[in-house]
Order: structure tokens, then sequence, then C-alpha cells
């Protein structure tokens, strides 16, 4: 039995739908426009080989490749430091001959 070329090699179900969820993840990374998206997609669900299936992916970073993680901490943490530090300054700032119930 000859040896296939592995781009040759039928894609399954499961392939075209991991394929799927990697152009999912690129179109939400902002990496591209809905047409573009669209497009790809729709290319996945028709590829029949493992070529075929590759071509719609072939300029994203492969899922291994990840971004370094952002400096800064997420967005809960920084509003919360902002409210805290707008009230922190609001309750500095009231008159001293004032209270809370005034």
């Amino acid at each position: 039995m000859k040896a296939v070329e592995p781009g040759r090699l039928l894609a399954s179900r499961a392939d075209r739908e991991h394929a799927v969820d990697r152009l999912t993840t690129a179109f939400a990374e902002g990496r591209l426009d809905r047409d573009e998206f669209d497009r790809r997609v729709g290319q996945a669900l028709r590829a029949r080989t493992y070529a075929d299936l590759a071509r719609p992916l072939d300029d994203l970073p492969s899922p291994e490749i990840r971004r370094a993680p952002s400096p800064r901490p997420p967005l809960a943490e920084r509003v919360w430091a902002v409210l805290y530090s707008c009230l922190s300054c609001c309750t500095a700032q009231r008159p001293s001959g004032h209270t809370a119930e005034d």
C-alpha cells in the first residue's frame, strides 16, 4: 500500500468543527472582519482534505502561540480601583463642619 500525503487525507466533521472554532477565536480577537470570517468558515465547512482545511487557517497563529499576558489587571479590578479612589477623594474633600446626615 502506497503512503498518502498528509494533506490529501480526508478531513472529518470534527476536524472541520475544530477549524471553525479557530476561526471564531480569530474573529473574536479582531484578526478577521465579518466578511472574511464568513468566507473562511464556508471554506472550512466545504473542506474535503486536510490541505483544503489548512487554507482558511494558514495565516492565523497556531493555537500553541499565545500572546503574552496583559500587564494590566482585569477590568473588574481596574473599575473597583477607580471607584475606590473617587470615593476616597470625595470623602477627603468634605468640609470639616459637615456630617453624613447633612
